[in-house]
């Protein structure tokens, strides 16, 4: 499994530049089923091809604070 290279707030709509320095687009959105409360954005360069993944936690996760384990 590979690990998050970064977080966003919740309902961001911010696009990541790549290392090469492209813009990069969204390809994948996904909800993890063990964690509802955060959702999985996976961001491609079609200029070089590097993947970039970014955790989006949730409206309601933010509002559950720290008593959800954030």
């Amino acid at each position: 499994m590979q690990g998050f290279q970064g977080l966003l707030q919740p309902n961001s709509d911010e696009k990541p530049e790549c290392r090469c320095g492209a813009s990069m687009v969204l390809a994948l959105r996904q909800t993890p089923e063990l964690s509802p409360d955060a959702e999985m954005r996976t961001y491609i360069c079609e200029a070089c091809g590097h993947e970039f993944k970014l955790t989006v936690w949730t409206d309601a996760a933010l509002k559950a604070g720290p008593q959800a384990g954030l």
